[in-house]
């Protein structure tokens, strides 16, 4: 990507963040963003063609009580879905330690049985010609 921009990568570094951040991860299930904030982003075309939940939150901030008591219910949700993200988060480092664990071979070492072995090239002194 950096090489797509050339040395104009500054001007385009804020767009690649917002996508990163709205993006969901593979290892949680949830975007960066919504981990955080506890909602999802609204993108650029949302707020040129209105969707139901921009049109609904346009509603919410005529009552400063209603938006306030509905960012409450967003944050009190925020930490079972940060629990979540982190249950799935182990699922995952579980399986990778299972699969890691099932390819490993463990061997034990003792006098007589086949180790390394050096090599006679290892043993000769080099020679150098100039």
């Amino acid at each position: 990507m950096v090489f797509d921009y050339g040395n104009d990568w500054k001007a385009h570094l804020a767009d690649v963040l917002w996508a990163y951040r709205s993006s969901p991860k593979t290892a949680t299930g949830f975007t960066p963003f919504s981990l955080v904030y506890g909602t999802d982003t609204i993108s650029p075309t949302e707020l040129v063609v209105l969707s139901l939940r921009v049109m609904q939150g346009s509603e919410l901030e005529v009552d400063a009580n209603m938006c306030a008591e509905a960012r409450m219910a967003d944050l009190e949700g925020l930490d079972e879905t940060r629990d979540l993200a982190k249950a799935k988060t182990q699922r995952n480092y579980q399986k990778m330690a299972n699969v890691y664990s099932k390819a490993l071979r463990v061997r034990i070492f003792a006098e007589g049985t086949n180790g390394l072995k050096s090599r006679g090239i290892c043993k000769e002194k080099p020679t150098i010609s100039i």
